[in-house]
């Protein structure tokens, strides 16, 4: 698979490689947050580490959604890393589809001598739980789509002039930035239905048992009235 090295993305992360401080890539979708972990792959290749230290997993995958919660991913991670010795180099793709991540990457962290990298394209990733886990542990860097000069590097072997690989540029870049919109939109309607969903069944609930309490209470006063005009 042929990489664009992404120099202005690298320098930024370069000074935490080989740190127990967690990596964590961010961005929208399709901005080649993976291409960046192979490109660090590639990096830390260079500089001596050895291959078999690599713990890989992209959650997009499928072959992976069993390890799709902390502890589950926790058991295969310590199973794959018990007989290693030396640094550890953690790549998680798409962290965000594993129930409860924050505490798998935190336990990892503190269990192995490692270097952790973790992508995600969620709007969440960084927030709530993650606060309390990783706070002051981690570094977050923003990956963005290709520039032009890295675009044009992308195509150099193809005959386009520099006005048709500019037009080219915007069109994909559109595309990409509706296609991330629309999934933003659907993502924030799906969370408003669910919020819909359960008011309008705790609502319904609540009418149940304020029908049932005036039943009990009409049942009541009932009973003692009788009571008194019986004594």
């Amino acid at each position: 698979m042929y990489l664009i090295k992404r120099e202005d993305c690298l320098k930024q992360i370069r000074p935490f490689i080989k740190t127990d401080i967690i990596k964590v890539l961010t961005g929208m979708r399709r901005c080649g947050k993976s291409a960046m972990l192979e490109l660090i792959k590639a990096e830390l290749l260079e500089n001596g580490a050895d291959e078999t230290s690599f713990i890989c997993y992209n959650f997009e995958n499928m072959s992976f959604s069993k390890l799709c919660n902390a502890e589950a991913l926790r058991k295969d991670i310590i199973k794959r890393c018990r007989k290693h010795k030396g640094k550890l180099h953690f790549f998680l793709d798409e962290i965000q589809e594993v129930d409860g991540w924050e505490k798998c990457i935190n336990s990892i962290r503190v269990e192995f001598d490692s270097d952790i990298y973790i992508t995600g394209s969620n709007s969440r990733l960084l927030s709530g739980e993650l606060a309390t886990y990783l706070a002051g542990r981690y570094v977050e860097f923003v990956v963005f789509p290709f520039s032009f000069k890295e675009f044009s590097l992308l195509n150099e072997n193809k005959s386009l002039d520099r006005r048709e690989a500019f037009k080219k540029y915007v069109e994909n870049n559109v595309e990409n930035a509706v296609e991330n919109n629309k999934n933003e939109w659907q993502e924030k309607y799906e969370n408003l239905n669910n919020q819909y969903i359960r008011l309008a069944a705790d609502f319904d609930n609540y009418r149940k048992r304020q029908v049932q309490e005036r039943e009990e209470l009409l049942k009541y006063g009932a009973e003692n009235t009788v009571k008194k005009l019986i004594e």
